[in-house]
């Protein structure tokens, strides 16, 4: 209800209130226990990006699979963040 869909996080110890968030959050990219700013696509070894897309559908023209296809990152980590 109140996502940006772009990068959510959540910090807790408690691994079902975790995998609830991971499960239950509308978002491109969902962090356990780790820093939103990882969401960029050198961090996940694509290389740079333009922009991150936050559509669930964003294909226009003839469209098979690939184009029909969401993606949402789940990341688990222990307090991490990114440095500069």
């Amino acid at each position: 209800q109140h996502s940006s869909r772009h990068s959510e996080a959540v910090v807790a110890e408690d691994a079902a209130v975790l995998e609830r968030f991971l499960k239950e959050v509308d978002a491109a990219t969902v962090y356990a226990n780790a820093s939103t700013a990882f969401t960029d696509g050198g961090q996940f070894g694509m290389g740079a990006e333009i922009g991150i897309s936050t559509q669930k559908l964003h294909a226009r023209g003839p469209m098979a699979l690939p184009e029909l296809t969401s993606y949402k990152w789940l990341v688990r980590g222990q307090g991490q963040v990114r440095e500069n």
